[in-house]
């Protein structure tokens, strides 16, 4: 079961996400919701789309997948650091 704190339960409901998409196909925020509800998780849409967002998720046509560099850094919260090493070419001032 989640614990209460805020941001705790954001890190542990992190985590369950990586492990649902590791180890089955998910199509839609649906059935991932259903899942995680079913763990004891309660997320809205928003909070599903920003999770999958921060955790660099990609949807295709067949489901959700996750990135290529699952490293620690989308477990810790450093969303913003993963970003950047995945999507940013270039930068010019």
């Amino acid at each position: 079961m989640p614990v209460s704190n805020g941001a705790d339960t954001r890190q542990t409901r992190r985590r369950h996400i990586l492990e649902l998409l590791a180890r089955q196909r998910v199509r839609n925020q649906a059935e991932l919701r259903k899942l995680l509800k079913s763990a004891g998780f309660q997320a809205t849409q928003t909070t599903l789309s920003r999770d999958l967002r921060d955790l660099g998720v990609v949807k295709t046509t067949t489901g959700y997948e996750l990135p290529a560099d699952n490293s620690p850094a989308l477990l810790t919260g450093d969303s913003l650091w993963h970003a950047v090493r995945a999507y940013l070419l270039t930068a010019e001032p």
